[in-house]
């Protein structure tokens, strides 16, 4: 059995383990674990996660930010940050996914808890602004659809990319909503280790370094200003990560 077959499994039997109820905090730290190793474990055997691969990632994520475990996510983070780790965990795989994808492709993922967009996007090709999440999309679950808030990101922001950088780029956008997410001051303090590097314009808010904090009040919409923004993921295909945008819906 390859590497990245084996992940699929475990990817499989997590989400049975996390369909049950009455978690404990070791129970968020231990998942959390297993997440980043079947990442890191994709990405060192180059597999492409299979659409079923993707949903069961992100329903798990989707069983772990349950209301009822937001307390054991508080016990959890005075023994370990792993709220801060399970942000990074998804950015990852949202690069791995990106990567395996073609030209134009892209991923909407709905579940209870979050609405995950994955986009791999030729940057000759985004002619207008990116509004997330799309609410008129079927089969939008219903706290998305009548949220307030929304995500812009300018199609300005890939011109200038663009002009420095050599050939075509092609860009892989992850862009995810909660609907519960209980760890702001902890991704806040700890940084939170996002892709994006640039400045946010919502309620006087602005990115430290390379952190981006992880929500803010309910109603609001967010844009990205062109500045310092993206770090090389690598050589392949001229291709960047544009940024994992977390935000939660207060």
């Amino acid at each position: 059995m390859l590497a990245g077959d084996g992940m699929s499994q475990v990817t499989k039997n997590l989400l049975d383990l996390t369909q049950r109820r009455n978690f404990y905090a070791g129970d968020l730290l231990s998942s959390v674990e297993i997440l980043r190793n079947v990442t890191e474990t994709f990405k060192r055997a180059s597999y492409e996660p299979s659409s079923d691969d993707v949903q069961n990632f992100f329903q798990i994520i989707s069983n772990l930010l349950e209301e009822e475990n937001k307390e054991k996510w508080d016990d959890a983070q005075k023994i370990y940050p792993g709220a801060v780790e399970l942000m990074q965990v998804i950015e990852d795989f949202i690069h791995i996914v990106g990567l395996g994808m073609k030209d134009f492709h892209n991923a909407y993922l709905m579940t209870g808890n979050l609405v995950a967009s994955i986009q791999r996007l030729p940057a000759v090709s985004v002619m207008t602004d990116i509004n997330f999440p799309m609410k008129g999309r079927k089969g939008m679950v219903d706290w998305a659809r009548n949220s307030e808030d929304k995500v812009v990101i300018p199609k300005g922001l890939f011109v200038s990319q663009s002009a420095d950088m050599e050939g075509s780029p092609v860009f892989i956008l992850g862009t995810v909503l909660y609907k519960t997410l209980w760890t702001d001051a902890a991704v806040t303090k700890e940084s939170h280790r996002g892709e994006l590097q640039g400045h946010r314009r919502d309620s006087a808010t602005r990115a430290q370094g390379d952190g981006v904090p992880a929500g803010d009040r309910a109603g609001s919409q967010h844009e990205w200003n062109n500045g310092p923004l993206l770090r090389t993921v690598g050589q392949h295909h001229n291709e960047r990560l544009l940024g994992s945008l977390v935000h939660k819906r207060m």
